[in-house]
């Protein structure tokens, strides 16, 4: 009886140490979720004509990654410090009289349903965010979570090892203007 009312005291000594885990640490304890930073993209080669559809839209996408709007881990709420991105993205979405479709995307870590998931209540932020600044809603052809799919970027070196640089980038909001 005494050697197992011993164990049980070091073992309530061993958890009474741990370290509590919370929401806070977790976020503070892992690479944060980035997405936004405006960067042309085509969609195509430079040596060949922008992308088509069958009725002849010209497709623009503009990329919004990891240094313009810093997206918490687990978290889609876009924060006040990016909104000028933003109001700048419907001034150019305007300007350019283009409808759009909005795609979000995560890094490889974590499981293909979240992923999806998350990416979408990001790209559905953004849009939300678009439309408080002025963008019509009927502008806005389709909203899209892409989870992990489509990188720009390898998630992890040649080794195997983890790369950050890479998932980072992977991070990221696209919107794709149809004229």
């Amino acid at each position: 009886m005494k050697r197992k009312i011993v164990l049980l005291l070091f073992v309530l000594a061993a958890f009474s140490t741990a370290r509590p885990f919370t929401t806070k640490q977790m976020r503070n304890d892992t690479i944060r979720i980035n997405a936004l930073e405006v960067e042309f993209v085509e969609e195509t080669p430079a040596a060949q004509k922008p992308k088509q559809n069958g009725s002849g839209e010209v497709k623009k996408i503009i990329r919004l990654n990891e240094n313009k709007l810093y997206f918490d881990f687990d978290d889609s709420r876009i924060k006040p410090e990016y909104y000028g991105v933003l109001r700048e993205m419907v001034t150019e979405i305007k300007e350019m009289d283009s409808d759009v479709v909005i795609r979000g995307y995560t890094d490889s870590k974590g499981t293909d349903e979240y992923n999806n998931r998350l990416s979408l209540r990001r790209a559905e932020a953004v849009r939300d965010k678009l439309t408080e600044f002025g963008l019509e809603p009927g502008r806005i052809i389709k909203v899209e979570g892409m989870g992990k799919r489509n990188p720009v970027a390898p998630n992890t070196n040649k080794d195997g090892s983890d790369n950050p640089a890479g998932r980072a980038s992977n991070r990221r909001i696209e919107l794709e203007l149809v004229k």
